[in-house]
């Protein structure tokens, strides 16, 4: 063991030496204009090898030359179209598709009642609203004496009899309406119904049971839920007729 701990610090000294010399003879090759020691003991090292001019033009200068070869306005042109493109496919990942057609009238109802997942603190840390706290918006708006005004009317828009049907049923001026899409697209949709119209996600139709189109989703007065119905729609589908025991669908949706 002696013999290799001895053999090891002989061999770290001969390594110290090799480098020390190596060293040694570079800073001796410096030129003398290199070993300048100014004031306070800094070494002006100076320049040591040639220095050659940067021929690659500057990054600046790439983006300006390449901005005076470009046509603006066509580059405009085709940026608004792919634009416009983009918009009229645009179609969200979590979105509904493929909700069967009506055959019969339905209705349920569905409370807005929120749990809360987690404790709600204030700024120093006292707990406002427990985890596990049930609350119902639609009291909450009740006691300030006002009620949810939208009304949801769920379509596909592949089916122009329930286009029509929304056409028939619910007039322009309605501003509270939103139509939420299954199928189709949305800003087509909306050109053709003049209505501000979305897709239906699946928290959406998750939340209000949503199986069937068209569906139309409302607060009825005085009651703290939504109320969701079904219509069937002749010629969706083949659906032959928009009659049965409960409604007729030919007449225009019963909360109004």
């Amino acid at each position: 063991m002696a013999y290799r701990k001895n053999k090891t610090k002989k061999q770290v000294f001969i390594y110290a030496c090799i480098g020390f010399i190596v060293g040694f003879c570079l800073f001796l090759a410096m030129p003398a204009k290199a070993m300048k020691v100014k004031a306070g003991g800094v070494v002006e090292v100076g320049q040591t090898g040639s220095v050659y001019e940067i021929e690659e033009p500057s990054m600046d200068q790439v983006i300006k030359n390449k901005l005076q070869s470009m046509d603006m306005a066509k580059f405009k042109k085709e940026a608004r179209d792919r634009i416009k493109k983009q918009a009229l496919v645009y179609r969200p990942e979590n979105a509904v598709e493929n909700l069967s057609p009506a055959n019969s009238y339905q209705v349920h109802k569905v409370s807005p009642e929120y749990v809360l997942p987690r404790d709600i603190k204030d700024i120093e840390g006292n707990v406002l609203f427990p985890k596990g706290y049930t609350f119902n918006p639609l009291e909450v708006l009740a006691k300030q004496g006002l009620s949810y005004p939208g009304v949801l009317v769920v379509l596909n828009g592949n089916r122009n009899a329930e286009i029509n049907w929304f056409k028939k049923h619910f007039s322009e001026d309605e501003g509270m309406v939103k139509v939420l899409l299954t199928d189709g697209l949305a800003l087509q949709v909306a050109q053709q119904l003049q209505q501000r119209t979305f897709y239906l996600t699946k928290k959406i139709k998750n939340k209000f049971q949503v199986t069937q189109t068209p569906s139309v989703i409302y607060q009825p007065e005085n009651e703290n839920v939504f109320l969701v119905q079904s219509f069937p729609v002749a010629g969706s589908n083949g659906n032959k007729t928009m009659e049965n025991k409960k409604v007729n669908s030919d007449t225009k949706p019963i909360f109004y």
